[in-house]
């Protein structure tokens, strides 16, 4: 919670975060499925209920300043932050029906906040698509394989947007080029761009007409866009 709050008030516009279920069924934001490297616990989320997980120190192993920060479920994160800034929700651990239906049960509940689903999952993000046809959704693309040239490369990635119904391209700085943007607003679609860490690397995505970035520094690029006196 203390990182949502942070970037909200560095002047964030929008928050990108993972989701899972718990073993008891709820929605748990937490970056990996395990747990072992954040939060002294150990396993997999899906082991564990959430009041369980709730008691875990999930902030000492980045550091002890934020000991005892815990990990939040989703719906106390849309409920505190949820009309501040758009979020885009990574479907990283959601796997099922029964998955799905307890993911929307918790953004239902926010209708008037501004959320894409996201996920590498192409057909989890089409079963989203026929249960809530008006959802925003970005497809996320694995690497491409090496042999494919950059033409081919931009054919399959709107080619999958396009038949998965989604509305933003969410592309690698590797891949994403001028062309691909061009086509992807020629078929009404943003391109999302991760990770920009640079304001270098800033101006490159804002040259060629980029929409949205991902950033792990957003101090950065804050920093670089203040006035110079």
């Amino acid at each position: 919670m203390v990182a949502f709050r942070g970037a909200i008030e560095m002047g964030a516009d929008g928050i990108e975060l993972d989701v899972h279920r718990s073993k008891d069924g709820e929605i748990v934001v937490h970056h990996g499925v395990y747990l072992d490297r954040t939060a002294f616990g150990k396993g997999s989320i899906y082991d564990w209920n959430s009041q369980d997980l709730i008691g875990l120190d999930a902030g000492s192993w980045f550091d002890l300043r934020f000991k005892n920060e815990r990990i939040p479920m989703l719906d106390q994160v849309l409920a505190e932050f949820g009309s501040k800034v758009k979020w885009m929700i990574e479907m990283k651990g959601i796997y099922t029906d029964d998955d799905l239906s307890s993911l929307l049960a918790v953004t239902d509940q926010y209708p008037k906040t501004d959320i894409q689903f996201t996920s590498y999952n192409h057909p989890l993000l089409r079963a989203l698509k026929d249960v809530r046809p008006a959802a925003n959704t970005g497809i996320i693309y694995k690497p491409f394989d090496e042999w494919m040239n950059m033409d081919l490369q931009n054919k399959v990635a709107i080619s999958q947007a396009k038949l998965n119904k989604t509305s933003t391209i969410h592309i690698s700085d590797k891949y994403v080029n001028p062309a691909l943007v061009e086509q992807s607003h020629q078929a009404g679609m943003q391109v999302l761009v991760a990770i920009v860490d640079t304001m270098t690397e800033f101006k490159r995505m804002e040259n060629m007409g980029v929409d949205q970035i991902i950033t792990n520094d957003l101090s950065a690029l804050v920093s670089s866009k203040q006035p110079q006196t």
